[in-house]
């Protein structure tokens, strides 16, 4: 939604790490496609994250991508394009092939 893409353009004007995590590792990006938040997503991957961050169960952006409800493959070619590891195993020895299934 355009008022979560003003804001997330106001932060990283301002400095914010996009590539900050949470306790359990998560990322804006993370969040971002978690929550189906496309527009946002892609605010912050012409920002350059670092889109190898594993959370604390492992998973990385491309996890985050294949198991969101509504995310396009543009999404998918843009993280793939920014240098995700596709071959990734989270903490369960997950794929992100696995997950998409």
């Amino acid at each position: 939604d355009e008022i979560s893409d003003n804001i997330v353009e106001q932060l990283i004007a301002a400095g914010v790490d996009i590539n900050c995590t949470n306790n359990e590792g998560v990322t804006a990006l993370h969040m971002a496609l978690k929550k189906n938040k496309e527009n946002v997503v892609q605010v912050l991957l012409r920002k350059g994250p670092d889109v190898r961050i594993q959370d604390s169960c492992g998973n990385t952006a491309i996890h985050y991508a294949c198991t969101a409800d509504e995310i396009s493959d543009n999404i998918v070619e843009q993280l793939i394009a920014a240098g995700v590891d596709i071959n990734c195993t989270n903490n369960e020895g997950v794929t992100a092939l696995h997950m998409a299934l």
